[in-house]
């Protein structure tokens, strides 16, 4: 008598494990400097935080919560990227937004135009590669 054996050959599929794209918040405000209740209080426009770390897909919210119009524009030192600026906002109004979508992994600096020569309205953006991993089977 011959037997035969049937092999079953299964595949299985594990996805990989990605990280949900997110939104972060960042503050565009006029805060006060110096020590209270010394002398007149000043007050120095700023990017809070001024850097943050996302992953690729995320997207960071500017607000301005300031008393004036402040911009988010892609450079550094005050001079914006010359060919291929990724994002430039404009000017943003009191209580306004700018959110934008980092799509490439890198170093993004970026500055407020009317105050980056103030040397306080300055800021990075880190974006880093999705993380991603696939068990074997």
């Amino acid at each position: 008598m011959r037997f035969s054996t049937l092999a079953i050959v299964s595949t299985i599929f594990i996805p990989a494990l990605s990280v949900a794209a997110k939104t972060v918040d960042v503050v565009m405000a006029d805060l006060p400097v110096g020590f209270p209740g010394v002398g007149v209080p000043k007050f120095l426009p700023r990017f809070e935080p001024p850097t943050v770390d996302i992953n690729v897909g995320d997207t960071v919210r500017w607000t301005n919560k300031g008393t004036v119009p402040h911009t988010v524009d892609e450079g550094a030192d005050c001079t914006a990227v010359a060919n291929g600026q990724l994002f430039s906002s404009g000017p943003v109004p009191r209580g306004g937004t700018f959110e934008y979508t980092f799509n490439t992994a890198g170093e993004f600096p970026y500055f407020c135009l009317p105050h980056c020569a103030v040397g306080s309205m300055k800021g990075t953006v880190s974006v880093k590669a999705n993380p991603t991993s696939a068990n074997d089977a």
